[in-house]
């Protein structure tokens, strides 16, 4: 009838007699530090502010919630959505690049330089670095 063994069905008796339910019991362990509320919250304030400490989130978030985390926690979250300085800053800047740059750099026929383009890139990496950039429009102030 149920296309299920015998000791199935009868282990889903005995639980329904004895909890009231068939649906999983909760396991032992550890429970999650943080709500994915929390993680979302954290994740809000890494894109809003690239360069804040994961210290000051934490701290923030005993503020704001009432949840004592440590800076680790906070890493191992920014860590597992796979969202790094690097990439948004990266993303930052090709954008900028595209919108301000025009589409063809004029070069000397002769350049003792190979790759014009290297340098320029290098050149904007560290300019870019020195400022604390949040949206395009800062982008395109300090370019």
């Amino acid at each position: 009838m149920f296309h299920k063994s015998k000791s199935t069905i009868q282990y889903v008796i005995q639980k329904w007699k004895k909890f009231g339910t068939s649906s999983n019991l909760p396991r032992k362990g550890l429970s999650k530090d943080l709500s994915t509320r929390d993680g979302r919250h954290i994740m809000h304030e890494v894109r809003a502010n690239t360069f804040v400490s994961a210290q000051t989130i934490a701290t923030d978030l005993a503020i704001l919630r009432g949840k004592s985390v440590g800076a680790d926690i906070v890493r191992k979250v920014i860590r597992k959505s796979k969202i790094t300085i690097r990439s948004i800053l990266l993303r930052l800047s090709r954008t900028g690049f595209v919108i301000i740059v025009p589409h063809q750099l004029k070069t000397p026929s002769q350049s003792p330089d190979l790759s014009p383009l290297e340098k320029l890139w290098s050149f904007l990496d560290k300019n870019l670095r020195t400022f604390k950039i949040l949206n395009i429009n800062e982008l395109k102030q300090h370019m």
